[in-house]
C-alpha cells in the first residue's frame, strides 16, 4: 500500500494552493514536502502587493498570501527541511531530511518544484566573482528574512517584470540602483515599465549593453558594458542578477520521467500527467516563467485532476498525439494531448517567441485549419492559444505554423 494518496513535492505557490484544493475536495491523506526551512517559496519574501487576488479577491503582499494559503491548509501534513533526491517509477520518491535518506510512495506525486535565477556564469558574465553579486531571490531574503542590506547603489541586470519588482523592493529599503543593463535593443518588460522606473525613481535604462564584465577582486567596486563597439562602465557596489529564469526541473531530467528541451521542464498532458501516469507536474517547473498567480491556478487545476483520478481512477487514452512547433516558437506545453480525455484547461496550451513576429499564426486539427491570427509581438512575449477549440475525442494530430507578413 502506498504511504499517501498524494506527495506535493515543493511549497509554494503552486504546491500550497494544490495542498488546499486537496483539502477542500476531502482528499486529506497527502504530504508537502518544502527543502527550505518554512513554506512558500518565491512569495515568502517578496514584500509586495499583488499576490492571491485570482484565489482570494484580496493582492496581498507575499507573506501575507502565504499565511492565507497556510490557514487555509490548516491540520496538513507540511514537511520543511525535505529534499526529495529521487524520482522513482510508480510514485515512488527517494527523500532526504535530518533523520536520513529513505523512500516514500503515493498514488500520485505532485511536482512543483519552481524555479531558478540563471547564476553568472550561465549568463556568461566575465570578470572575478567578488562578493556582491546577488540574484532576486539572494537580494531579497537578505532584506526581508535576515533584516539585512547588502548594498547601497547595485546596478541591475535585466528588465524582466520582475527586474522592475527588484526597483521596488530596493527602493522600499532605502537602496539606489544606479542603472538597469539589457543586452538586447528593447526592454523584455514593458515600455511603461522602463518609463516608470527611468522617471520615478531616476534610474537610466542601459539597453544594447553587452560582454558585461564585473570589476572588482574582494567585492564589487563596478562593471563594464559595451555599447556600438565602445566600452563603458559604471561604479557600484553590487550586481543583481534578474530574470533569466530556468524550470527547477533537475529531478525530471535525472529520473525516468520525459524531459522537454524547449519548456525545460517535464513533458505533460492536458490533465497535467507526466510520462509516467502516477506523477503530474503544474506552476513554473513546467516552463519559465508565469505569475504566482499563474502557478498557483495551475497547482489547483493539477490537483482537481488529481482528485478526479483518485476517485474515478485515470482517465484511460488510447492515443497520446504530440502538439508540433517549430521556431520562431520557442516551446508548447502541453507537449501531448490524451485522446479520448479532458479538453484542454485555459491554463494551457501557451507558447512563446524567440524573435520578434509579424504576421499570421494558424492552428491545424487532423491537417485542416482551425483558427487563426494576426500578431505583432516583440521577441519573448508569450502566446496563449485556443486549446479549447480542439475536439479531443477526434484527433489525430496538431500544428502550429507561422507566415511573416
Amino acid at each position: 500500500m502506498p504511504d499517501y494518496d498524494v506527495v506535493i513535492v515543493g511549497g509554494g505557490a503552486a504546491g500550497l494552493s494544490a495542498a488546499r484544493i486537496l483539502k477542500r475536495s476531502g482528499i486529506l491523506d497527502f504530504i508537502v514536502l518544502e527543502r527550505e526551512q518554512k513554506p512558500g517559496g518565491l512569495p515568502r519574501h517578496s514584500h509586495h502587493p499583488g499576490f492571491g487576488f485570482s484565489q482570494f479577491g484580496i493582492p496581498y503582499v507575499g507573506p501575507r498570501y502565504v499565511n492565507r494559503l497556510l490557514t487555509e491548509c490548516s491540520g496538513a501534513e507540511i514537511k520543511t527541511a525535505t529534499t526529495v533526491t529521487r524520482l522513482l517509477p510508480d510514485g515512488h520518491v527517494e527523500v532526504a531530511d535530518e533523520s536520513g535518506i529513505y523512500q516514500i510512495s503515493a498514488r500520485a506525486v505532485l511536482l512543483t518544484t519552481g524555479i531558478r535565477e540563471a547564476p553568472a556564469p550561465a549568463r556568461l558574465l566575465s570578470g572575478n566573482r567578488p562578493w556582491g553579486i546577488f540574484t532576486t531571490s539572494a537580494i531579497q531574503q537578505f532584506l526581508h528574512l535576515a533584516n539585512q542590506s547588502p548594498c547601497r547603489n547595485p546596478v541591475v541586470i535585466g528588465t524582466e517584470w520582475v527586474s522592475f519588482s527588484v526597483i521596488l523592493t530596493l527602493n522600499n529599503a532605502g537602496i539606489q540602483p544606479v542603472a538597469m543593463l539589457e543586452e538586447h535593443p528593447n526592454s523584455i518588460a514593458s515600455v511603461w515599465a522602463e518609463q516608470f522606473a527611468s522617471t520615478v525613481y531616476k534610474i537610466p535604462v542601459i539597453k544594447n549593453a553587452s560582454n558585461i564584465n564585473i570589476l572588482g577582486t574582494e567585492t564589487v567596486e563596478g562593471v563594464e558594458y559595451q555599447i556600438d563597439g565602445i566600452r563603458k562602465s559604471l561604479e557600484c557596489d553590487a550586481v543583481v542578477l534578474t530574470g533569466q529564469f530556468i524550470p527547477e526541473a533537475s529531478l525530471v531530467m535525472n529520473s525516468h520521467l520525459e524531459w522537454d528541451s524547449g519548456t525545460r521542464g517535464p513533458v505533460i498532458d492536458q490533465h497535467w500527467r507526466c510520462s509516467d501516469p502516477s506523477y503530474y507536474a503544474a506552476g513554473n517547473m513546467l516552463r519559465a516563467v508565469e505569475s504566482s498567480g499563474v502557478s498557483a491556478r495551475e497547482g489547483q487545476a493539477a490537483a482537481f485532476s488529481i482528485v478526479q483520478a483518485l476517485r474515478d481512477g485515470p482517465v484511460n487514452s488510447s492515443r497520446q498525439v504530440r502538439i508540433h512547433v517549430e521556431s520562431p516558437f520557442e516551446y508548447i506545453f502541453p507537449q501531448i494531448i490524451s485522446s479520448p480525455g479532458h479538453p484542454v484547461h485555459p491554463l494551457q496550451f501557451r507558447s512563446r517567441v524567440t524573435r520578434p513576429l509579424k504576421g499570421v499564426i494558424r492552428l491545424f486539427q487532423n491537417g485542416n485549419e482551425m483558427w487563426n491570427k494576426t500578431v505583432s509581438l516583440k521577441p519573448f512575449r508569450r502566446i496563449c492559444l485556443p486549446g479549447k477549440r480542439i475536439n479531443v475525442e477526434q484527433l489525430q494530430s496538431v500544428n502550429i505554423e507561422f507566415a511573416e507578413k
